[in-house]
């Protein structure tokens, strides 16, 4: 009986899918490879995944420069010191070596990027050692494919390892987007990456003149599983045992935000850990036309609020779906959230921006601690060298804004003013058709499915 039931769904399926194919245009491919690999391995005769590398050594940060020992394994040989090639092919992140699950070797993940109405296909493999997996295409409609939406166990049987799946869907809505693991607690260890879909027409000035993809994250030094164990054990203690434990973190409005300590914060895959020096991303600006940035939120658990030492930011669309252009001093992004903006100098600073650099910041809300993530604005000229950029000083005189806010107000000393999504508006409302007064049904009916019970893996 089970087998026959699953000939009639692939059956089903291929004829749905044999309709949407020949309703489409143009098919796009992507390969994606989901295998651990070492942070801050400096490898030699790698794989294409950086993986298996011969001979390998364990690179670390000084001064902002990259080295290693030139020892062998198991020796107890220190080695000699030397310089990590320029040009060498590192999985960096925040300076922290550890061993993390990568999307074709990369955190993030590499970007999708497709037109609007393709037909897509994602090749996915497996090569994790012991651990299944899916990719799930977070705001994707999946009208007519549900059984690619690739939640474990729910839409789908999990990739075994050694196993490929590919899914095929039709890329529709338009705007930014993003894909992740959905199997177990995978996604907050690197499984991540942007999914693009240009619009049939532009609908924003940055969807004409083209954006750069900001993937914001929040990176733990221990895998997700072990995290969550200790949340819901004694808890953590990042002094030592002996000393008093992590006491959960809260925002303004007390709500709680922190359940488990942040290692750091992570933009473009780029961060910094324990006051270390490591490069961080770098967006290049030009003063005339602005930068225009499509934000992916990938983080776990923590809002981050987005700003840009000394510029503005104008938001065009969220989730995909344009709004009204609303200017904000800065954006506050939730987890699973995205963000089309762009960035532009204050007009009190304009000529003093140029040859210069200033921070970029995702802070989290916690009242209290200073956790952020960081990356740079960097104009023409300007020397490779951090920032010495501040942000905003908000008074009672020259208030700021925020965009999104989870809570009603800031704290009355931030001078800060709140919008809401529900504060924003569709550019293009349409208008909606009046509907006709239904009777009340007079009996209704149900019918009951029986599906095979048998349960597969």
């Amino acid at each position: 009986e089970y087998g026959a039931a699953q000939d009639n769904m692939q059956r089903v399926v291929v004829l749905v899918w044999a309709g949407l194919v020949a309703a489409q245009a143009a098919e796009k491919h992507f390969n994606l490879t989901i295998a651990m690999r070492l942070a801050m391995e400096y490898g030699q005769n790698c794989d294409a995944l950086g993986q298996h590398c011969e001979p390998n050594f364990r690179a670390y940060e000084r001064d902002g420069g990259l080295y290693y020992h030139n020892s062998s394994a198991n020796t107890g040989d220190p080695g000699i010191e030397m310089a990590v090639p320029g040009d060498a092919d590192m999985l960096l992140l925040d300076g922290f070596y550890q061993a993390v699950t990568a999307v074709n070797g990369q955190v993030p993940g590499p970007a999708i990027e497709v037109d609007e109405g393709d037909v897509v296909h994602v090749r996915v493999t497996n090569k994790l050692d012991n651990e299944a997996t899916t990719i799930h295409f977070h705001g994707m409609f999946q009208r007519g494919t549900p059984w690619m939406d690739g939640v474990s166990q729910m839409t789908q049987c999990a990739i075994l390892p050694g196993q490929t799946f590919t899914y095929r869907f039709i890329a529709e809505p338009p705007g930014t987007h993003f894909y992740h693991s959905h199997h177990g607690v995978q996604r907050p260890y690197g499984i991540f990456g942007a999914l693009v879909v240009k619009p049939k027409q532009p609908r924003h000035v940055c969807e004409e003149v083209g954006s750069e993809t900001m993937v914001l994250s929040v990176w733990q030094h221990l895998s997700s599983e072990s995290l969550y164990v200790l949340r819901d054990g004694p808890g953590f203690y990042p002094d030592g045992p002996d000393k008093a434990p992590w006491v959960w973190s809260r925002d303004a409005s007390g709500k709680l935000v922190g359940e488990i300590p942040m290692a750091s914060g992570l933009i473009n895959g780029r961060g910094r850990w324990n006051h270390n020096r490591m490069n961080l991303t770098v967006f290049h600006a030009d003063l005339e036309l602005g930068k225009c940035f499509r934000v992916v939120g990938t983080q776990e658990g923590k809002a981050l609020r987005l700003s840009v030492d000394g510029h503005s930011l104008t938001v065009f669309a969220s989730d995909g779906y344009p709004i009204d252009p609303l200017e904000v001093d800065s954006l506050i992004v939730l987890p699973g959230e995205t963000f089309d903006l762009s960035v532009h100098p204050d007009p009190t600073s304009t000529r003093t921006t140029a040859n210069k650099s200033f921070w970029v910041r995702a802070d989290t809300l916690e009242v209290g601690l200073n956790h952020s993530a960081l990356a740079i604005l960097r104009y023409p000229h300007a020397p490779e060298a951090d920032p010495v950029s501040s942000p905003r000083a908000c008074t009672s005189l020259h208030r700021c804004t925020a965009l999104n806010c989870p809570f009603p107000s800031f704290h009355p000393t931030q001078f800060t003013d709140c919008f809401s999504i529900g504060d924003t508006r569709d550019p293009a409302p349409a208008a909606i058709p009046a509907t006709a007064a239904q009777p009340p049904p007079t009996s209704v009916s149900y019918t009951h499915l029986t599906l095979p019970t048998k349960r597969i893996v």
